[in-house]
């Protein structure tokens, strides 16, 4: 491996994700035609530009079938992603974001800038939410994040913790990609399924 300029003087050609430019570049907004965009290019530099459209297509229609059915409606969500000290959450302007947005659900912390940020134990102890949804990552396993929100002697007092409130979303779905459409639908079903909406 090397840099973009060291692999172009091979004559290999590189593609960045636009959601994942090179420090100091700006990244493109997290929208669901933004990441349709990227799907598009991608299959048209492997040569499968109508197998990319024809997944953009159905990821449409699954986004108008999630989006038609909001299971989210009036819930209050923290979404937890990593961290102990500091809490690493979904903030108001990425894939978490859009998610939220899909099924109706309020994000407390979308007045943070990013796709995520760090949060504070007090703030979300605070705001009380309705639901907790975590990130499943082999870094960061939804299972631990619930274990030490569970143990936590004031943690453990939020509502959303006392009722075992928790969607999890494996962390592939939640970054903008190709699979953040599915996302959409685990994060409706698991609210469906917690909330009875």
């Amino acid at each position: 491996m090397g840099t973009r300029e060291e692999l172009k003087k091979q004559g290999i050609a590189t593609y960045i994700s636009p959601f994942g430019c090179p420090k100091g570049t700006p990244s493109a907004e997290a929208t669901w035609e933004n990441v349709w965009k990227e799907m598009r290019e991608v299959g048209t530099l492997i040569g499968q530009k109508d197998a990319a459209d024809k997944v953009i297509a159905e990821q449409r229609m699954s986004l108008k079938e999630v989006s038609g059915n909001k299971h989210g409606n009036g819930t209050s969500i923290v979404w937890f992603d990593s961290g102990d000290k500091v809490p690493f959450i979904g903030a108001g302007h990425g894939g978490p974001q859009l998610l939220m947005d899909a099924v109706g659900a309020k994000n407390l912390f979308a007045n943070l800038d990013g796709g995520w940020a760090d949060g504070s134990w007090e703030k979300i102890v605070g705001s009380n939410p309705d639901v907790i949804v975590v990130a499943d990552a082999d870094w960061s396993t939804a299972k631990d994040k619930i274990a030490y929100l569970k143990k936590d002697p004031v943690l453990s007092q939020m509502k959303a913790v006392k009722d075992n409130k928790f969607v999890t979303v494996p962390f592939s779905q939640t970054t903008p990609g190709a699979e953040l459409v599915d996302g959409a639908k685990t994060l409706n079903d698991g609210l469906a399924r917690v909330t009875g909406k």
